[in-house]
């Protein structure tokens, strides 16, 4: 690859326009963007004038800017003046020599994966090998050519989850020293586009996953077929997990131009203004959250104006009658719990797709066990999705509402319940298998639920997923020889607490 550390390019005098002209060019996350910095800085540009202009600029032009962008900008910032002609970009980006080589044997193993030796690693030829390596895992097939490519062209940078010769807890820490400011690292790792109204929630769900590109979708007026994936983009939102964060991200957010709800304990009243509708219920089948957590928890609600506060106490005092429970555990793989949600609204609003787990207030018990904020869809016998979409069957292959293909979560979670209300019997899911091994080719986390010993049968469907997710009670109703399959096949049995998962 040509070796970019020692071009030079003019840049416009006006320091404001100078300065827009580089960001411009950030949001390709390019070398020619550093290169500008260092060039800009080389014309007598004071760090401090740089980090003003940021801050005019974003105010005029917030909805063309990545927050993914802004966090790189505040490191690149922070190294640029190092910058010397024996140094080469990577150099400055990623500063520590050891932290670099440590990123470096691991990006080549994954080039290795796509056909290619690329060293060292450049943020060209990282967003090269992640695009060949989403079409590898099959996001392209799920979006369609046009939304990938808009992706690739529009990620600030990916990083490919690592093989395993590297542990995740390596692979986390590299993350965060990599790309993210370390104050709120820990509590907001990627932007996640929710629903069709392109309201962006970060979440701390890298904690588990096959693979997890960091990036925003911006709002690109010029490319109207991708409206339903950033649209109004004043409507974004930040959700933190803990109160003392606020003051930073709000910080963070006013320039930007975000709104800032916040779970200080499960959940927060502001929390509901991201729903931003009216006539919307929820119901909430609590029964073995009753059963660990006592009478407290209501068997249901539908949330009126003068019932949410009434919700929000009783699922705050359910995660606190729980979760001493939970720490008194020896072993958690000996528990599975299922929290069940059923959303909906009105038939003639769009579908919100909103992740229930964070909305509802399970979301810090999620975080805290390593499982990910996750969409989990129930087949009816009227091929509704519970997401308030309704399906195309089509051979047997349902067909996904936008809001859950397009979640970019990195990890689906899907249950199959083979019960009367549900499947009528289990070769409808027998039927699926092509499509359950698309998503386990994407790195699907498969939720089994079922009885009287069908989830061998799921099993047999699901022979490439890469996690299953059992409910105790289904694995319980396996017979012992079942179970010695499961345990000694290539499929890694994850049994773990699985709370709030989405019907």
């Amino acid at each position: 690859m040509e070796d970019l550390s020692n071009m030079t390019y003019s840049v416009p005098t006006d320091s404001l326009g100078r300065y827009v002209g580089l960001f411009r060019n950030f949001s390709r996350c390019s070398d020619k963007f550093l290169l500008d910095i260092k060039s800009s800085l080389g014309l007598g540009m004071d760090i401090s004038e740089l980090k003003l202009c940021r801050s005019s600029y974003l105010k005029s032009m917030r909805n063309d800017i990545s927050l993914s962008a802004l966090y790189l900008f505040d490191e690149i910032v922070k190294g640029a003046k190092q910058l010397s002609q024996n140094q080469t970009i990577t150099d400055v980006f990623f500063g520590d020599k050891d932290m670099l080589d440590t990123y470096n044997d691991l990006f080549e193993k994954h080039c290795l994966l796509c056909g290619e030796d690329i060293s060292p690693l450049s943020l060209t030829s990282a967003a090269s090998v992640a695009s060949k390596y989403m079409s590898m895992i099959g996001l392209r097939s799920r979006l369609g050519n046009t939304e990938a490519s808009f992706l690739e062209e529009n990620t600030a940078f990916s990083i490919i989850l690592p093989t395993d010769d590297i542990s995740f807890e390596e692979y986390e820490a590299l993350v965060k020293k990599l790309i993210f400011k370390q104050d709120i690292s820990e509590k907001i790792l990627r932007l996640k586009s929710i629903d069709s109204r392109g309201i962006a929630v970060a979440l701390s769900d890298m904690a588990v996953g096959i693979y997890a590109d960091i990036y925003s979708i911006p709002c690109m007026p010029e490319h109207p077929e991708l409206s339903h994936l950033a649209t109004e983009c004043h409507s974004r939102y930040i959700i933190a997990t803990d109160k003392e964060d606020i003051p930073q991200i709000a910080e963070l957010a006013e320039e930007l131009g975000l709104i800032v709800s916040y779970f200080a304990k499960a959940i927060s009243t502001p929390v509901f203004s991201l729903l931003q509708r009216e006539h919307i219920s929820f119901s909430a089948d609590m029964a073995l959250l009753r059963e660990l957590g006592g009478s407290t928890v209501p068997q249901s609600f539908e949330l009126g104006a003068d019932h949410r506060q009434s919700f929000i106490d009783a699922v705050n005092s359910t995660i606190d009658s729980l979760l001493p429970a939970l720490a008194e555990s020896a072993d958690l793989q000996d528990i599975i719990l299922h929290t069940d949600y059923t959303f909906s609204a009105d038939a003639d609003k769009a579908p919100l797709g909103a992740s229930l787990a964070s909305i509802l207030g399970v979301y810090r018990v999620i975080c805290e066990l390593c499982i990910p904020n996750s969409y989990r869809v129930r087949y009816s016998h009227k091929d509704e999705l519970s997401l308030g979409v309704t399906s195309e069957q089509k051979d047997g292959l349902p067909k996904l509402p936008s809001c859950f293909s397009r979640s970019f979560s990195g990890v689906y979670l899907l249950s199959f319940d083979h019960t009367e209300n549900t499947l009528p019997d289990f070769e409808s899911l027998r039927g699926m298998c092509s499509f359950i091994k698309e998503l386990c080719a994407s790195g699907a986390i498969i939720s089994a639920k079922a009885v009287n010993g069908s989830v061998s049968e799921a099993l047999d469907a699901m022979q490439t997923a890469h996690r299953i997710i059992l409910e105790k009670s289904a694995y319980d109703t396996l017979s012992s020889s079942t179970r010695g399959i499961i345990v000694e096949s290539s499929i890694p049995l994850k049994m773990g607490i699985l709370l709030g998962s989405i019907y």
